[in-house]
């Protein structure tokens, strides 16, 4: 078969330590560009691979050639055609070789090459602003391969797949020992220097959740990095983007069990303060994935939690600090074989605050205020500032 001569121009270069960069036609017979790469979060796949779309177009049956930048396991590689049959493929000396047939009468069909460019990855952690009740998603993404690609479309993939063990893939120059020289971080420089190729600004403008998992995507982006002269290019790269905001509804609460109420009454409890956490429901339109967050408030860092996955709608628990000016005790009283579990608790702060008082029930007549929930007795109480309020619930003696 002969290939139809469609020569297109190679616009990659490499750079001082080698790597190299993609924009641009791609060299081979037909015309291809990278429109995609996908990164998916740390652990979701062994060897943390970095996968490339490649788009091209043919307009005739015949054999084409186009070159695969950076190509790592050349058996784990899809091949689709979309209005032209791809009936056969190999790969020899970086480059994939494919037959197409387009269907009679049409002019041109695409065909797109998913291949495995290297290593990398992403991981995240969370940022709740209180006074505008937003979480936002932060994700920090590690460049870890020897191609970098212009203008692509940026995917991030989020979720629990099963997969496959698989073998480490190339990941790009190991660093240097200690003492032989500081790597720069390119993508920290100013993308207006001439001496830089760094990182222009992005958003990540749209979400999706399928149900399985979610991808965050960011069009049309340069991968950071620099191909100039004397510039440390090889090191791994990485850059943060804020990827999306969520609403959530959110309420401080102090939580008091039967241990702390009792620990409140001693030096150490006292110091420790009752433990003050804030509850989020989230508003949003997608889940929140397990990980950590910042809380900030009044423009401060006001703590630091882990919070588990919350689906839509789901509520969840963080610990932001302890409310030193709740003070809180409990007595039991009997008579005519009643036990009267009595608590007291007192807002000595500025603040009014929701306390959650939880107790351990052992044979209940009256729950009075209290609720069940998980096994235990839970009432949640309103204390102004300065107030004092006091609840109880009865039980054989």
């Amino acid at each position: 078969m002969v290939g139809v001569a469609l020569s297109a121009a190679a616009a990659s270069s490499r750079g001082a330590c080698g790597r190299e960069i993609v924009d641009g036609n791609l060299d081979g017979d037909a015309h291809f560009k990278a429109r995609e790469v996908i990164v998916y979060e740390s652990g979701v796949f062994p060897g943390d691979p970095l996968i490339v779309r490649l788009v091209g177009q043919v307009s005739a049956a015949g054999w084409y050639t186009v070159k695969l930048p950076g190509l790592r396991a050349p058996d784990q590689m899809r091949v689709v055609g979309s209005h032209v049959d791809v009936t056969a493929y190999f790969v020899e000396e970086g480059a994939l070789n494919f037959f197409a047939l387009p269907p009679s009468g049409a002019p041109v069909g695409d065909v797109s090459v998913y291949y495995i460019a290297g290593a990398g990855s992403w991981t995240h952690h969370f940022e709740l602003d209180a006074e505008a009740a937003e979480l936002a998603l932060i994700a920090k993404v590690d460049w870890r391969a020897l191609t970098m690609f212009r203008h692509v479309d940026l995917l991030l993939v989020s979720g629990l797949l099963h997969t496959q063990d698989a073998p480490d893939y190339e990941r790009g120059p190991p660093a240097p020992a200690a003492g032989a020289g500081a790597w720069g971080l390119d993508f920290a420089m100013s993308a207006s220097s001439p001496a830089t190729d760094g990182l222009a600004a992005f958003a990540m403008p749209s979400s999706t959740d399928t149900g399985i998992y979610i991808v965050h995507r960011a069009a049309g982006i340069d991968i950071p990095g620099s191909s100039s002269h004397g510039v440390r290019t090889c090191a791994p790269a990485g850059f943060s983007v804020r990827v999306f905001e969520s609403p959530a509804e959110q309420s401080d609460v102090v939580v008091l069990d039967d241990a702390r109420i009792d620990a409140l009454s001693t030096a150490w409890g006292k110091a420790r303060g009752a433990p003050l956490f804030v509850e989020m429901r989230n508003l949003g339109e997608l889940p929140w994935a397990a990980g950590r967050v910042d809380i900030y408030r009044n423009g401060i860092l006001a703590g630091a939690d882990d919070l588990p996955y919350v689906a839509r709608n789901g509520t969840a628990r963080l610990e932001m600090g302890s409310a030193l000016d709740i003070e809180a005790s409990r007595s039991l009283e009997t008579l005519n074989g009643t036990a009267f579990h009595n608590y007291t608790v007192k807002n000595l702060d500025v603040t009014a605050y929701l306390v959650e008082v939880q107790s351990t029930p052992a044979n209940v007549r009256d729950p009075g205020p209290f609720a069940w929930k998980d096994g235990r007795l839970v009432a949640s109480v309103e204390v102004p500032s300065g107030g004092e309020v006091h609840l109880g619930w009865t039980g054989d003696a």
